[in-house]
């Protein structure tokens, strides 16, 4: 699925996509076909077909994506030689990989530009925030957490336990959903290998089951449940996405780290192994959960802030917007840019940089884009490069002109378009135009001295750049 959201978003831009699965991957084809990719099914795993590549590849491919957990670096550097650029996906960053860029969703590690002269990859893209998810998911999250915030009462449950559902959880977790004394509706998503299909098709006979197979409105089935009961995976960022409080339970092994993750954060309750799954505990759990909306409202601010659904989108500015040319063009900024400045403004050298360290709220966050965007006194922009954003400028009118702010997306760093922007933009005000810069902040200030502006003072680490009157650039 991770593979097929970076897909979905590559045929957008115009680029065909082209599936080679592993043996057993048959259960994928209708997901990729649906989605109007091309797919072959290969006998055993991928490695193994290391020398047949040039036969399917016969030229050399703009970009090659392994997500495979049983890849290896000789299997890697065979295709990085047919492909011009090649991205692996993988749960963590602690193996040893040959590729351009590492995304690691479930990993903890700094992220950033790692030496280029090792053998390693060159960009690592760890963390939540880069978990690949389908565009819808990004569409849905506004909707879905007006619904977190109202709060009221659990009416829809979501039971998600992984396409196949290895463990058989489904079907006594939705047992043990309808035991309780609450009048619950469960949604039941599993794909048509999963080996317990038969029972589930049994408990949908009770009207308050609903059993949706291989479905493609997963994102719709988060959006509107109240809570879940799921798994480690990788699906756990997708629930994140939209704010679902979720019970979930470990069903492989590397799910341990997510799972820890995600319950220091307070964005999931941890249920334990699935091999020791108990139906009294899984009850009284959600009993308690059902009876403490406060509690919910606490993990879906704080499931919210792990994940925004943006993932494919950074992964597509560090690989598309290096070494570009194209025009950068800045626009108003749009509801769905609350999350993107959200996240560019909690980035840790962002904070190291900005004039306030402290991180922002995420809930505190929405509330001030809703008030800046109506604001007349405050101008903010996102600048766009091939419809990719690369960062945000922003203007208040205060007492002594304007004053100038703006972030750089982490992934568009150290590509000029910084400058660009913020030259493009002070262009256009009229009068002083004034910006505070952090005294070690070398970046900013040579983007303010392009932009016009001059060094006339610091205080307390503080300096002040003014542009005073007209533009003149």
């Amino acid at each position: 699925m991770r593979c097929l959201a970076i897909a979905n978003a590559l045929a957008e831009r115009g680029l065909r996509c082209r599936f080679l699965l592993p043996g057993g991957g048959e259960v994928f084809v209708p997901l990729v076909l649906a989605r109007g990719h091309e797919v072959e099914v290969l006998s055993g795993p991928l490695h193994r077909h290391a020398s047949a590549l040039s036969s399917r590849l016969p030229d050399p491919v703009d970009l090659a994506i392994i997500d495979d957990y049983e890849s290896t670096p000789a299997f890697e550097a065979e295709l990085h030689a047919r492909s011009r650029r090649l991205v692996v996906v993988d749960d963590f960053a602690h193996r040893r990989h040959r590729c351009d860029v590492l995304l690691a969703p479930g990993a903890t590690a700094e992220e950033g530009e790692s030496s280029p002269a090792g053998e390693g990859p060159r960009y690592l893209l760890c963390g939540p925030r880069h978990a690949p998810l389908r565009q819808e998911f990004a569409a849905l999250r506004p909707r879905a957490l007006r619904r977190r915030m109202a709060g009221g009462e659990v009416r829809r449950v979501l039971v998600t336990i992984g396409l196949t559902d290895p463990a058989g959880l489904s079907a006594p977790v939705t047992e043990a959903l309808l035991g309780l004394p609450f009048d619950l509706e469960v949604d039941i998503a599993v794909g048509a290998a999963a080996p317990g299909l038969s029972a589930l098709r049994r408990l949908a006979e009770e009207p308050r089951v609903r059993l949706h197979v291989d479905t493609d409105e997963m994102a719709t089935l988060m959006c509107e449940a109240d809570l879940a009961i799921g798994a480690g995976g990788s699906s756990s960022f997708e629930r994140c996405c939209l704010g679902l409080p979720t019970l979930a339970y470990l069903i492989a092994e590397n799910q341990h780290g997510i799972l820890r993750d995600l319950e220091r954060r307070g964005a999931l309750l941890r249920m334990g192994e699935a091999a020791r799954f108990d139906a009294r505990e899984l009850a009284a759990a959600v009993r308690a959960l059902i009876r403490d909306g406060e509690r919910r409202k606490r993990m879906a601010a704080a499931a919210a802030a792990v994940c925004d659904g943006r993932g494919v989108e950074r992964l597509l500015t560090l690989l598309m917007t290096k070494g570009t040319a194209a025009e950068l063009q800045l626009r108003p900024v749009r509801e769905e840019d609350c999350d993107r400045l959200y996240d560019w403004r909690n980035d840790p050298h962002a904070r190291r940089m900005a004039i306030r360290r402290e991180a922002i709220d995420y809930f505190d966050h929405r509330r001030w884009f809703a008030e800046a965007s109506a604001d007349p006194d405050r101008i903010l922009r996102i600048a766009e490069v091939d419809g990719l954003p690369v960062g945000s400028v922003r203007a208040d009118r205060r007492r002594e002109g304007w004053v100038l702010s703006w972030t750089v997306a982490p992934e568009a760093r150290s590509r000029g378009f910084g400058k660009r922007m913020v030259h493009g933009f002070a262009v256009g005000l009229s009068g002083p135009v004034v910006a505070y810069i952090r005294e070690e902040n070398a970046a900013s200030k040579r983007i303010a001295a392009a932009a016009g502006l001059r060094l006339t003072g610091i205080r307390e680490g503080i300096e002040t750049w003014i542009r005073d009157g007209s533009p003149g650039v």
